[in-house]
Formats: structure tokens, sequence, C-alpha cells
């Protein structure tokens, strides 16, 4: 009687343990969320089948999240020292691009005319694939291993014409895929973000971690600040340096937008006059990680904080919220390019304060 007793609060515990693990890794789940309806539900798609059985992404941290804008199925994850990752029958299933290794994805293109053209950021390091990730040459090195290369972008009128924006705050151009390279822009801080106008692409814009947003007409090889048009707009606009993200729509030719932690702004004309989006929640109280717009209706607005999902379907006039499923923090949130219905999000566990 007494080895049964034993046995019963043995298996009670046993279960219980099981339990407690079940639940805490139910909301704790890293990898991507995908949602089918514009963010108004959100499941996770983190299998990835292997010879020896199916993974999951679900422990992995989100750096970056790209969508192909050609193949409507397919989607890249940069994870957080874990390698890059594709997908191509829109996350159903993952696979790894084994030949990169488990390092940290910084950035990620893919040419607008030629998917299998992909390149990616690893740090101070710059990789081609012409093969849809089967094999890797290494573009563009930087010999200072703390300069982290932040962005990339492809010229959509000329796929030779590729732009990289560095933290040190260069924006380098190579005009034939990444053979030579020449530095078109110096500034004394990170380039945080970069944009091509959809509608021509000799006109860019640069955010920038303190001195605000950049543009150049002429494919880089000339910068001019906007923060006299801020001013011009509004005299509080001139205190927003801090940029997070800079974007553009293919629905209207003028239209930008940019982020900083606690305000998104919007030009109609290029970045001559600006306004801004009203969120809902105050200025100061909200840290925006990532924000994206539906690239063919630029009124399709979506953002993440730590722990919500925001939309808007009217401009910023109006926002749906939805708690993330997760404890871990929004990180990256991007529209499918082909079914902007489609959005995918990426998260990130926060590093423990001690």
């Amino acid at each position: 009687m007494k080895l049964k007793l034993i046995f019963l609060i043995s298996s009670f515990l046993l279960v219980s343990a099981c339990s407690i693990t079940s639940t805490k890794t139910e909301n704790d789940i890293g990898g991507i969320f995908v949602s089918g309806n514009n963010g108004e539900t959100w499941s996770n798609r983190n299998a990835m089948p292997t010879a020896k059985g199916v993974k999951s992404l679900s422990n992995l941290n989100a750096n970056v999240i790209t969508s192909d804008p050609i193949d409507a199925n397919g989607v890249y994850f940069g994870s957080k020292s874990n390698g890059l990752f594709y997908s191509y029958d829109n996350t159903a299933e993952w696979k790894l691009a084994k030949n990169l290794g488990k390092v940290s994805i910084f950035a990620i293109a893919i040419d607008p005319k030629y998917n299998c053209n992909i390149y990616v950021s690893t740090g101070n390091e710059l990789w081609k694939s012409n093969d849809c990730t089967r094999n890797w040459e290494k573009i563009y090195h930087d010999t200072d291993e703390k300069t982290k290369i932040n962005n990339i972008e492809i010229d959509h009128y000329d796929i030779n014409i590729i732009f990289i924006g560095t933290s040190r705050g260069e924006v380098i151009r190579s005009e034939d895929k990444g053979q030579n390279w020449k530095t078109v822009g110096r500034f004394d801080t990170d380039i945080t973000d970069m944009a091509i106008s959809p509608h021509d692409s000799r006109i860019i814009f640069v955010g920038t971690r303190r001195d605000g947003v950049f543009r150049s007409y002429d494919s880089g090889e000339e910068w001019e600040s906007i923060e006299d048009y801020l001013k011009e707009s509004d005299k509080s606009f001139k205190k927003i340096k801090k940029i997070e993200k800079v974007f553009m729509a293919n629905s209207d030719e003028g239209l930008v937008y940019f982020s900083s932690d606690d305000n998104l702004l919007r030009s109609w004309d290029f970045g001559d006059s600006w306004e801004k989006v009203n969120l809902i929640t105050p200025d100061k109280k909200t840290t925006i990680n990532d924000i994206t717009v539906n690239p063919n209706d630029g009124n399709e607005l979506y953002y993440i904080t730590n722990t919500t999902f925001y939309r808007s379907m009217d401009g910023g006039e109006t926002w749906a919220t939805k708690k993330l499923n997760t404890k871990r923090y929004g990180a990256k949130v991007t529209v499918n390019n082909q079914k902007p219905n489609i959005i995918y999000m990426g998260v990130f566990k926060p590093e423990k304060k001690y």
C-alpha cells in the first residue's frame, strides 16, 4: 500500500511537472507567427522537417523577416545567432540555409526580377546566392568587425545596383551586383533603414539613429536632410531624431512613412510636408518595435510593441489591437508582397536584467 501511494504521488508530480512545462513553453513561443486575415487571428508556423524528424523554430529570436517579391509562397526568416531559414510553401515548412552557418542575420534582400538571387548580411559581411540559398559567395567584407550592415536595397529598375547601409553611417553602392563598391553617403550615426521609391528608383530615403531622415533624388550621389521640411510642417517634429523604420508604398507615388520610438509621420509629396499619424496610445508611452504598410494600400498600417499588435485600415484614423499570444516581445512585422492579407510576425526573448 505504501509503495502504491508513493507511485501515485510520483505519477501526480510527473504529470503536474509536464503540464507546467507545457504551459510555459506555449507562453514562450518564438520563431514566426502568421495571420491570413490582416492580423485578426494568428498561428505559429515553426515546423522544420528533417531526415531525423521534425524540428522547430519556436526557440528562435527574429532579427528580420522578408517576403519574396515574386513568389507569394516564399518567405525568409533571419534569426539571431541561428542562421537563415526559408519557406517556399508560405511557412507550412521551413528549411535551413545550411552553408551560411549559425550566424545572426541582420538584413535580407531578394532580387525583384530573379528571386533566386538573394543577398544577406551576417554582420560585417554581405553574402550573395544565385541559386536560392544552395551556394553563397561573400561579396563585401568590412575590416571593422564591429560594423554591421543593417540594410540592403536593390534598385528595381536596374538590378545590378545594390545599396547597403552600415552601423558606421555609410551608404555604399555597387553597380555590378556587388563586385565593386563606392561610398555615396557618409553620416555621423548609424543607418537604421533605407527605402527606394517603387515609382522612381533614383529616389532614396535613409533613416539614421540620431540625425533624422535624409533623401536623395539621384541614386545617392547627393543627400538632403528633411529637417527643415519637418520644422515647416510642425515645430515639434524637429525633435524627432531617432528613426527606426522608413518605407514607401506602391499605392501613392509620393507617399513616405517613417517611425521613431513613439511617433509615426507621413508625407504625401516625397517629404516636402509631413503630418503625424495618430497612434492609439499616447506619445512617450509607446515603443514601436517595427511597423509596415500594405505595399498596395498606403492606408493599411501595422505595428507591434513589446506586447501588442496594432492594425489600421484607414490610415491611422482608427486602430484595432491584439495582445501577443507569447511572453516574447514583438520584433518584426512584414506583409506578404503578393497577398497582403497575409502578415508575418517575428518575436524575441528579452535579455534578463540583473
